[in-house]
This record gives C-alpha cells, sequence and structure tokens, in this order.
C-alpha cells in the first residue's frame, strides 16, 4: 500500500531555503579521478621470422623475448605489482619451459626434453606452474612449486596439464590423459586423480577454479560426432548453451563472480568460429561474425566483463580484448594472438 506523505508549502520553502543556503556556504568538494584498473593480457606475435613472447599492459605491448627463437606466453599473473608470464622458448632443438618475472626468465626445465608451462598462480611467495614434459616416449601432466616438479602421471600414456588452482593449502591441476583409445578429462588435487569422463568418447579439461570447496571444471566433450562446451561442478557434467544451428563450442576458461559461473570459448556456427561466453549456462556470442574469431580468457572486475582472444582478418590473426562486448585491439604489427588476461 502506498503511503502519501504531505508537507506544508511553508516547510517545503523552509527545506528549500535551508538547501540554498547550505550550498553557498559550503565549497565544493572536490573528489580524487577514479582509477582505472591496470589490464595485462599475454600471447604471442609473429616478427615474420619467429613467434615473441610478451603481454600488453592497457594494451601496449612488452616483449619477453629477443625474437631469435620461437616463444609463447599463455598465462598471466600480477602480484604485489610483480608480473609473472608463464610459457615456452625453443633452445636450439626443444621448448623449454619458463616463467618470466617482470622480464626476467625463469628456467623450469633444463631444455633436454620438451616441457611447456600453460598456467601460472602467485600465493604469497610461491609460485606456481602447470604444464607437461616429454619423457622420451610420452608428455607426463606435472606442476612446479618454487621450480620444484611434482610429477602427476606415471609416463605410460601422453597426459597434459592444463590449469592451475591453489585453495589454501590444496593444490588442483586439470587435464587429460589418454588411455590407449580416448582422452579422459581430470583433475588432480594434490596430486590424486579425480577423472570426469569415463574414457568412451573424447573429453577435454581446460581451466579449472574452486570456490567454498567445490571444484569447477569447463572444456568440450565429444558425442563421438562433434565436439561441445561443457562445464563440471565437482564432477558432475553440466551443459552450456549453443546458437541454433551450431556445430560444435568448446570452453577454454572459466572464473566465477558473485555466485555467477563464466566460461569463456568458441562457437561454429554459419561457417565461422565465433567467440562466446557463457553466464550460468547461457550462450553470449561476441566479435565479427563474418570472421573467425576465438576465446582464450574471461575476468569479471568491477562488474565489467574482461575476454581476451584474437580475430583473423583474412590474412593474420589479430589480438583482441572484449570489455563487455566491446572490442580492443592490442598493439601488434604482425600476427599475434591474446591468451591470458590479469587485471589490477
Amino acid at each position: 500500500m502506498n503511503r502519501i506523505i504531505r508537507i506544508s508549502i511553508s516547510r517545503l520553502l523552509f527545506m528549500l531555503i535551508s538547501g540554498m543556503f547550505l550550498f553557498i556556504s559550503c565549497k565544493k568538494e572536490k573528489r580524487p579521478p577514479i582509477k582505472s584498473p591496470d589490464i595485462y593480457i599475454a600471447g604471442n606475435e609473429y616478427n615474420g621470422t619467429k613467434r615473441v613472447a610478451k603481454y600488453w599492459k592497457n594494451g601496449k605491448e612488452v616483449l619477453l623475448t629477443d625474437g631469435t627463437s620461437n616463444a609463447y606466453a599463455y598465462s598471466i599473473a600480477v602480484s604485489e605489482n610483480n608480473i609473472y608470464v608463464a610459457g615456452h622458448e625453443e633452445n636450439a632443438s626443444k621448448k623449454v619451459a619458463k616463467y618470466w618475472k617482470n622480464g626476467e626468465a625463469i628456467h623450469l626445465s633444463d631444455g633436454v626434453q620438451d616441457t611447456y608451462a600453460t598456467s601460472i598462480q602467485i600465493v604469497g611467495s610461491d609460485v606456481f606452474v602447470a604444464g607437461y614434459e616429454y619423457n622420451g616416449a610420452k608428455r607426463i601432466a606435472k606442476y612446479w612449486k618454487n621450480g620444484v616438479a611434482f610429477v602427476l602421471t606415471d609416463g605410460s600414456q601422453d597426459a597434459y596439464g592444463q590449469d592451475i588452482f591453489v585453495s589454501g593449502s590444496d593444490v588442483y591441476v586439470c587435464g587429460i590423459e589418454y588411455n590407449g583409445s580416448h582422452l579422459v578429462a581430470k583433475y588432480w588435487k594434490n596430486g590424486a586423480e579425480i577423472a570426469l569422463s569415463d574414457g568412451s568418447n573424447d573429453c577435454v579439461a581446460k581451466a579449472i577454479t574452486v570456490l567454498n570447496g567445490i571444484v569447477y571444471v569447463t572444456g568440450y566433450v565429444s558425442d563421438g560426432l562433434s565436439i561441445y562446451a561443457k562445464y563440471w561442478k565437482d564432477g558432475v557434467m553440466m551443459p552450456l548453451a549453443n546458437s541454433s544451428g551450431a556445430i560444435e563450442s568448446g570452453a577454454n576458461a572459466i572464473t566465477i563472480s558473485e555466485g555467477k559461473i563464466y566460461c569463456v570459448g568458441n562457437e561454429y556456427t554459419d561457417g565461422r568460429d565465433v567467440v562466446r561466453y557463457w553466464k550460468d549456462g547461457g550462450g553470449n556470442s561476441i566479435g565479427n561474425a563474418s570472421a573467425h574469431s576465438y576465446g582464450q580468457d574471461i575476468l569479471i572486475f568491477n562488474n565489467d566483463i574482461y575476454i581476451t582472444g584474437y580475430e583473423f582478418n583474412g590474412t593474420i590473426d589479430v589480438p583482441k580484448l572484449w570489455k563487455n562486448g566491446k572490442e580492443v585491439i592490442l598493439q601488434a604489427t604482425g600476427a599475434a594472438q591474446a591468451h591470458a588476461i590479469a587485471v589490477q
């Protein structure tokens, strides 16, 4: 029931006049400008002969390698104004897993076998990196804590560590392991394996996060004919909506904000790969519908949705950031890809 408050004309005039005197007697307070967040994006660019690992700060590039050998940056984290980027760089013949702290390279492998760093997280003064290493016959999923390696698989089948998340004293790594006929999506908690698929069809775990003890993993699942984006909540597979006519889809990253679950990846429809993100399972397509585009990472900051990726312009890949669906082209002179994002 609406209540109507009647104010007498004299009372209204008194309030108005009092307000005028108050306004006149007070100086206008100067408020400091609201500082825009700093946006960091990891990726790579082709210089005409080699791939150069780099990151962008607010759209401006910072090179991590000199371009004399191929190098790739896949993950980024910012802690206490220190910038950490994980990836790999080729030596004469092998891939060397490493991360860069404020541009200085820290090697995680000795260069004897191909080794890859795929994800990085900073917890206090500890640096956690996920990845995988070739043992001469198979690829072994693993992670490093402050440079010390922890092996997750026995090397009897190919396995890949894709993403890492640390919650308290627990270390979670998601990835895939081949069972002899199919890829099995799984994650490891403190080294103990938890399978997310039964191995009857190919399934891939790409990214992991943990909130209030609940483990969320995203990736994609094959039905034997095509693949579709999914996520798992404590091991239970959850759907991600596809557009009408979509042939396939896949999710590459996951984050949670204010109880909402966000995933990002791609959907193939009408002859094009299009960036797609999902909020609590409902899908939204962004980017240029007439060009191939690829969503790589997603982050929510101050209620803004940041998505990184790249778009093929018909000639080269163009690195991009989408903020609330509006694109920002990142500085690059050659073909480049934007993979991961951090905001501070």
